[in-house]
């Protein structure tokens, strides 16, 4: 099991987090307000229909299980990487792995972060 959302076969699909558990207003052409979105969303037993891309969930139990569930606030609840990161933060390097200078933005990218 990956605790990186969308990283290799088997990642958590049911990650508490408004966004990803809720199909997009531009689908339902409607606004979903807080109660609608706990009544109708919160307990789909399908995966989530957005996939947040980098985040990371929580860590498994005192028995090493993970339970991929939208109810379980603590475990699967997303998370930017800064915030949950096991490996620690760097300074940026001179030069990065796309060859660009440290500081400047490539013209374009094919990846989304959440921070």
């Amino acid at each position: 099991m990956s605790y990186l959302v969308g990283y290799g076969a088997n990642y958590p699909v049911h990650v508490h987090h408004r966004g990803a558990s809720i199909i997009s207003t531009s689908i339902l052409h409607s606004v979903v307000e807080c109660v609608e979105g706990f009544e109708k969303w919160y307990s789909q037993k399908d995966g989530n229909p957005n996939v947040i891309f980098g985040a990371l969930v929580g860590v498994p139990d005192s028995k090493d299980k993970f339970s991929d569930e939208r109810n379980s606030v603590r475990g699967s609840s997303g998370s930017s990487p800064p915030k949950q990161s096991p490996v620690p933060q760097h300074p940026r390097s001179r030069e990065r792995s796309d060859g660009a200078e440290a500081g400047k933005t490539p013209h374009h990218s094919n990846h989304a972060m959440l921070w």
